[in-house]
């Protein structure tokens, strides 16, 4: 053998070997995050290879006629069609809003519900597909091929079955897919900017991305308006400020601001608020604070005026 042919052999086996390696390590941040999230592997990389195809497609789609805080695991808007994963081990010993509920109310709301069910759960009463799953998820073509059937029959569509399936590629994409799923789910996805004022010095090696946002535990904050040092606890802070508003804490300088600002804008006589167009950040985060706030204090107030009302009787 030729020394050029030997060195080209050598370098494609440590190429080869990289990619395992490399695959391995995207196959245990997918298992970490999968259970961090409480998802599957299969239904996650069903949802990559939807969102491949139609890219509006969301994940946990919640509805306000769903109980029980229920959703889609996958939504796509332009069908108006959920796609529901039924894994053998969650779906055996459903609690909260069952299969059946959930089919009624998709019926009922002019939705379509497309279910995979993994074998040995029993028959559904809308249109499913039963997945005989491999331990690695490596057929997952045919559920997946099984979904892109049903749109083209039922929508009339002519979308290309999968083939050959790029695990390198599919695996890089939901990892991606996860990771932002992680961050919505995180207290990034209440405050957007709290990365900018996270306090990582006394917070330590935690970081904003991997705190629930119904955290009980107390973390710091340099507060945007003051540059003060604050703290705060998720949990609370997610019951009382909005997804815009990043102000755990009552701070002066922004209330004096806003009040200032208000005030200027009632003199001119034309004050307009148009929370969708509102530029400045400081006086959206503020009115959301006061909505807020006021929206809590009525349902206390009434809470209480109720309780009075019942001993009254």
């Amino acid at each position: 053998m030729g020394v050029f042919k030997l060195i080209k052999i050598k370098v494609r086996e440590r190429r080869l070997m990289s990619n395992i390696k490399n695959l391995e390590d995207i196959d245990n941040k997918i298992s970490y995050l999968c259970k961090k999230l409480h998802t599957s592997r299969p239904e996650q990389y069903i949802y990559t290879y939807i969102k491949e195809i139609f890219p509006t497609a969301v994940r946990s789609k919640k509805f306000e006629w769903l109980l029980w805080n229920a959703e889609f695991d996958i939504f796509i808007p332009e069908l108006n069609l959920a796609i529901e994963y039924d894994g053998f081990h969650w779906h055996n010993e459903k609690v909260g809003l069952s299969d059946l509920e959930k089919n009624e109310l998709a019926k009922e709301n002019g939705i379509t519900l497309f279910r995979i069910r993994e074998v040995g759960l029993e028959e559904a009463n809308c249109d499913y597909y039963v997945y005989d799953y491999k331990k690695l998820y490596d057929n997952i073509d045919k559920p997946i091929n099984a979904i892109i059937e049903f749109i083209n029959t039922i929508y009339n569509k002519d979308i290309k079955k999968v083939d050959n399936i790029d695990w390198m590629y599919i695996k890089e994409k939901t990892l991606d897919n996860l990771k932002e799923q992680n961050r919505e789910m995180s207290i990034i996805g209440l405050w957007e900017e709290v990365e900018k004022y996270w306090d990582y010095e006394h917070n330590k090696e935690e970081k904003p991305e991997d705190i629930r946002k119904t955290s009980k535990k107390v973390f710091y904050a340099i507060c945007p308006y003051c540059n003060k040092q604050v703290q705060f606890m998720p949990r609370l802070s997610y019951h009382c400020y909005g997804k815009y508003s990043f102000t755990p804490h009552i701070c002066k300088e922004l209330d004096n601001y806003c009040i200032s600002l208000v005030d200027k804008k009632c003199k001119s006589g034309k004050f307009e608020l148009d929370m969708d167009n509102l530029d400045d950040r400081r006086l959206k985060d503020w009115l959301i604070r006061i909505v807020t706030a006021r929206e809590i204090y009525t349902t206390i107030k009434d809470l209480k005026t109720l309780s009075v009302i019942e001993k009254k009787i």
